[in-house]
């Protein structure tokens, strides 16, 4: 069982829960730390992707060659922008809007005009809402920018001044942009990442808080009694690759960003149902490979440990054999009466007999000096 990932280990497990549920609970166990550093890859990995993707869109589009030489002269000096005329036109569910004779664009009136307050606005962006294949708009006053997404109702805000610093950048020409508008994009790409990135960090954790409230539901069809800490950290690391899944798609699937969204959606439930109605893996008991610690074991259970081999000299029953220094007396005795039975005598008593017998049988000969 997995006890600790490293954090880019954990995109590959992330992807391999997938196929195998037992990956999500593992790494639902990771540090806090750990699942920080994670986050922070899966955030950095969005923004270069969605910036990448967009960058090599736009230098590979050559209706985009097209559409620049059919725009009005224009310049930007010193933090001004100068355009010949106004221009309005949409492209690939876009809308830019170029108009230099208003001096900045007012957020607040283009807030009222999303809300349907049509008495005081600007008639170029009332177009492009009244158009529902449009997703962005893009507006380019003289001083500003603005850029607004219809699916979020969010409007972002930037002075072109700060915009064109940020590179360096004092003055520019549409016949300059013509020439050098691929490297230009580039960079442009570099930096938007940097803003994208706290932005996908924000909105990983957030996403999925919303999709664990959801798996609260799943987890009650499944009658799992999974916690709730547990179904937020599945639900993080599944959204992450989908998050990643959904970035490639919308740059290669021509199925519309929100389509791809529910799609997502719809394949995180099949997920997070499948992960939930496995269950969390039971732990397997470790077992030990050491061989001196098996040796050890072995021999210290009485019913595996071999009996010692016993000598014939080994004493095994003291009353059975006694050794000499048990009994003294007992010992002394013995032998007097072993000699008292042999029918011992002095030679100078019986000179003439040469052999005499012992009670025991043995025959002892002497000899006369």
């Amino acid at each position: 069982m997995i006890t600790k990932v490293n954090p880019f280990a954990q995109i590959y497990e992330a992807l391999r829960g997938f196929t195998e549920p037992d990956a999500f609970y593992n790494l639902r166990k990771q540090s806090t730390g750990s699942k920080i550093a994670f986050s922070l890859i899966i955030s950095v990995l969005a923004a270069l992707m969605i910036c990448g993707f967009t960058v090599f869109e736009v230098i590979t589009d050559k209706e985009l060659e097209s559409t620049l030489a059919t725009l009005p002269a224009f310049s930007y000096v010193d933090g001004e922008f100068f355009c010949e005329q106004t221009y309005a036109i949409p492209a690939q569910n876009k809308y830019l809007i170029l108009n230099s004779e208003i001096e900045k664009w007012d957020v607040t009136i283009l807030e009222q005009q999303t809300l349907g307050n049509t008495k005081q606005g600007y008639q170029d962006f009332q177009n492009a809402l009244n158009d529902s294949s449009i997703t962005d708009v893009m507006l380019i006053s003289k001083t500003n920018m603005v850029s607004y997404k219809k699916y979020t109702g969010q409007f972002s805000e930037m002075t072109l001044s700060e915009l064109f610093n940020m590179f360096g950048i004092t003055a520019f020409s549409k016949q300059g942009i013509i020439d050098g508008y691929k490297g230009f994009t580039i960079k442009v790409g570099l930096l938007c990442s940097l803003f994208v990135f706290p932005y996908q960090w924000v909105k990983l954790f957030f996403v999925s808080l919303i999709l664990a409230l959801i798996a609260l539901i799943i987890n009650a069809v499944c009658s799992s009694k999974e916690q709730f800490p547990t179904l937020y950290w599945i639900s993080f690391y599944m959204q992450s690759i989908i998050l990643l899944i959904k970035i490639i798609g919308d740059s290669f699937l021509n199925l519309g960003s929100f389509s791809l969204t529910i799609a997502c959606f719809l394949f995180y439930i099949c997920m997070m149902y499948r992960t939930l109605k496995s269950g969390e893996p039971i732990a397997k008991t470790a077992t030990s490979y050491n061989i001196n610690e098996d040796l050890d074991d072995f021999l210290q259970d009485p019913y595996t440990t071999p009996e010692a081999m016993k000598s014939p000299f080994d004493t095994q029953d003291a009353d059975a054999h006694p050794t000499p220094h048990d009994n003294d007396t007992g010992f002394d005795s013995q032998n007097i009466d072993t000699f008292s039975n042999t029918g011992y005598s002095n030679p100078s008593a019986n000179s003439t007999s040469e052999n005499t017998e012992s009670s025991s049988g043995l025959s002892l000969k002497l000899k006369d000096d």
